[in-house]
C-alpha cells in the first residue's frame, strides 16, 4: 500500500478542491450516515476516522445530540474540517495509532478511508480498543475489483501499468476477525459513476488527491503517447448514455465490539 507520508501529503494538498469532486464519496457517506442515524439515536460519543473536510460528519451533527469527534492523517484535511465544523472535536491522527483513551466511543465510523491503510489489523485493533463494550464500527471501503475499466485501459496502453492494490473481501474479513471485532452486517454494492470523458475521470482523481496518494504515476503523465492511448481506449470502450462510466466495488460493513 502507499506510504503514509505519500497519502498524508496527497490529501493535504487536495483539501481545498476535494469537495468539488467527491460526489462518489458523498454518496457512500450518505449511505453510511443513514445507517447510523437509523440505529444509533442513543449514541453519546461518535468518532469519524478519516473525516476529510467534515462534510459527511456534519450530517450527523445536524441530526444527533452525540458528541462528535473526527481525525484525519492529512493536516490539510483536518484543518479545513475544523473551519467547516465548529462543533466537532477534530485532530490530526493516524488511524493505526489513534490518540484516544480505551473504551470511550459508542460508535466509530469511516467513509472510503480504510483502503489507504498499511496495516488493516492494527487499524481495526485501534477501533476495538477505543470502543465501549458493545460499541459499533460502521465503515465503507473500496474493494478489489473497483475501476475495472481504468485498469483495462491502462493495460491496453502499457502492459507494465499498475495493478489493483485494493483489499479483497477475504483479506478484510480476516483483518476484522483478528482484531476481535465481530462482523454483524456486510453489504457489497457496485456503484457506477458517469463522467464527461476519461479526462474528466482523471481530473476528478487529481482534485481529490487519489492519483498522488497511490505513490506512483498511475496515469503515466510523463509518457504522453501512453497516456493518450489510455484515454482513447477508455473513451471508445466504456461509453454509455453519451458519457463514460467507472464502476466502484464498495463494501458497507458493521462490526461490533463484543
Amino acid at each position: 500500500m502507499p506510504a503514509k507520508e505519500t497519502v498524508k501529503k496527497a490529501f493535504s494538498k487536495s483539501a481545498a478542491t476535494y469537495d468539488t469532486a467527491s460526489d462518489f464519496q458523498k454518496e457512500t457517506g450518505r449511505m453510511l450516515t443513514d445507517k447510523i442515524l437509523e440505529a444509533e439515536a442513543a449514541a453519546e460519543r461518535i468518532l469519524d476516522v478519516g473525516i476529510g473536510t467534515g462534510s459527511v460528519t456534519a450530517r450527523l451533527s445536524n441530526s444527533m445530540n452525540a458528541a462528535l469527534y473526527g481525525c484525519d492523517i492529512a493536516w490539510g484535511m483536518a484543518s479545513l474540517a475544523k473551519k467547516n465544523a465548529k462543533n466537532i472535536f477534530i485532530s490530526q491522527a493516524d488511524a493505526e495509532r489513534l490518540p484516544y483513551k480505551e473504551s470511550v466511543f459508542d460508535v466509530v465510523f469511516s467513509n472510503i478511508t480504510y483502503q489507504w491503510m498499511q496495516d488493516f489489523k492494527a487499524a481495526f485493533c485501534e477501533v476495538n480498543r477505543i470502543l465501549k463494550k458493545g460499541g459499533r464500527l460502521y465503515f465503507s471501503i473500496l474493494l478489489k475489483g473497483s475501476l475495472p475499466e481504468l485498469y483495462k485501459a491502462l493495460g491496453a496502453a502499457d502492459k507494465n501499468s499498475l495493478t489493483d492494490m485494493l483489499p479483497d473481501a477475504v483479506f478484510l474479513r480476516s483483518a476484522l476477525d483478528d482484531s476481535g471485532l465481530k462482523i454483524k452486517c456486510w453489504e457489497e454494492i457496485k456503484l457506477k459513476r458517469f463522467y464527461e470523458n476519461c479526462l474528466g475521470l482523471v481530473k476528478t482523481f487529481r482534485l481529490i488527491g487519489a492519483d498522488r496518494a497511490r505513490g506512483a504515476n498511475i496515469f503515466k503523465m510523463g509518457e504522453r503517447k501512453a497516456f493518450f492511448s489510455m484515454v482513447d481506449f477508455y473513451d471508445t470502450n466504456f461509453y454509455e448514455q453519451k458519457k463514460v462510466f467507472a464502476t466502484y466495488n464498495v463494501a458497507i460493513i458493521r462490526a461490533d465490539k463484543i
